[in-house]
């Protein structure tokens, strides 16, 4: 071993002093070429160094302030114009779920049209057989409805109940029953459309209220309307099993 290693040796403070003098050889290497930059970016020389280096830094955050606030006006512009294209976008959808609210009864609704009262006759037969004809029966409301809709009634309800896709009149023992729901005498049908054709369907000859009108006229009334409210369908609409089409364009 030569007499260098032994002095280091013998020595302990050698190699704590040479690592500290090793780091600060490189922290004043770092601060010179950090000075070297600065000064080439345009960093005044004469400054010290920390003014320099938060100088720096706050150009830094303001130029990338600057750039924000400009990517955050072209978004603003850009979000201008949508809303200004969604706003007639939005009107037309908005138009186009009203309309669909109203075809399929979802939505209570108003207009002109008919209503039709059928009520059982209050005259007395013996036979219990013809006794049937002057009552008002489920098939006699059910065709009426149909007879209705085939002449462009846009709306129907019948006592209150809005009849939508589906619907069903039915009897259930004596008592007809609207989309499951009893009813009683009188039978009051009220359809929005046309009061013209609506009432020239109904009076057709051998029409629907053809039976009924030969037993006793006092079982129907019918009467044309200005305006009539119906309700919206408050009944269950979720779908089972139909399911819709994928990637069809609606028609």
């Amino acid at each position: 071993m030569n007499q260098f290693m032994t002095t280091i040796r013998n020595n302990s403070w050698v190699w704590p002093v040479t690592f500290m003098m090793a780091v600060t050889g490189l922290l004043l290497g770092g601060a010179l070429r950090s000075r070297q930059k600065l000064a080439a970016e345009g960093v005044p020389g004469g400054r010290p160094l920390e003014v320099a280096v938060q100088i720096k830094i706050q150009q830094d955050t303001i130029k990338k302030l600057n750039e924000e606030i400009g990517n955050l006006r072209e978004k603003q512009f850009e979000l201008q114009d949508v809303m200004t294209g969604s706003s007639k976008q939005s009107k037309v959808l908005k138009d186009t779920l009203d309309e669909l609210q109203v075809k399929s009864g979802l939505t209570p609704v108003y207009g002109q049209g008919i209503e039709v009262i059928l009520s059982d006759s209050k005259q007395k037969q013996n036979d219990a057989f013809l006794a049937q004809n002057y009552l008002i029966h489920d098939f006699d409301v059910l065709r009426i409805v149909n007879e209705l809709f085939a002449s462009g009634a846009e709306a129907i309800s019948v006592n209150g109940h809005r009849l939508i896709g589906g619907y069903s009149i039915r009897c259930v023992g004596p008592v007809i029953h609207v989309n499951n729901s009893p009813i009683g005498s009188p039978v009051i049908i009220e359809a929005i459309g046309d009061p013209t054709t609506l009432r020239s369907a109904m009076e057709m000859s051998g029409g629907v209220l053809g039976r009924i009108l030969e037993t006793d006229t006092e079982m129907v009334r019918l009467t044309n309307k200005v305006e009539l409210h119906l309700k919206g369908y408050e009944g269950f609409t979720q779908t089972k099993f139909a399911k819709k089409e994928k990637d069809v364009t609606p028609r």
